[in-house]
């Protein structure tokens, strides 16, 4: 069961995002899937995890397109993102701790975060990357692939996971 439904409204005009963005979505279902299992705690610690780190690489990734698109709230989107991993790494923190209900918690979370945060934050910048694609001739990223430096994410991702 899905508690986590993508649907083309969460997009941001940048297919290699909102593939990322669907990712998470995948990944907090599994969370929540496991919860609603009641399978054991390192299960849900593992799944917690993978989602820390993904949120990481995307957040970073995310901001490089916002950077490469000189996008005027950048530095706002940013600390907002930087805002989230601290909640998210003391949610981790509890979990770790065996905080009773923490799972649900994180859960709650979770929806206001893939909602709130790419329809709030994210959605913003969707008409600047469409617009700044238009005037400077450069398509938004698309596929799986984003060339960042002389190494695409994918390959550093891969080079991550050696």
């Amino acid at each position: 069961m899905a508690l986590f439904e993508w649907d083309s409204i969460y997009s941001v005009g940048d297919e290699f995002i909102d593939n990322q963005h669907k990712r998470l979505f995948q990944i907090a279902n599994r969370f929540y899937n496991a919860y609603q299992a009641h399978q054991a705690r390192t299960v849900l610690g593992s799944i917690f995890d993978e989602l820390i780190d993904y949120t990481i690489l995307h957040f970073k990734d995310e901001e490089e397109l916002l950077r490469q698109h000189n996008f005027p709230e950048f530095h706002q989107h940013k600390r907002n993102h930087e805002k989230l991993i601290g909640l998210v790494s003391r949610y981790k923190e509890q979990f770790e701790q065996g905080d009773e209900g923490i799972e649900a918690r994180v859960l709650d979370f979770l929806k206001l975060w893939l909602n709130g945060h790419i329809m709030g934050m994210d959605r913003q910048y969707k008409p600047y990357i469409v617009e700044s694609s238009i005037r400077t001739n450069v398509r938004p990223m698309q596929g799986t692939q984003r060339q960042t430096g002389t190494q695409s994410v994918r390959s550093k991702q891969t080079n991550r996971n050696r």
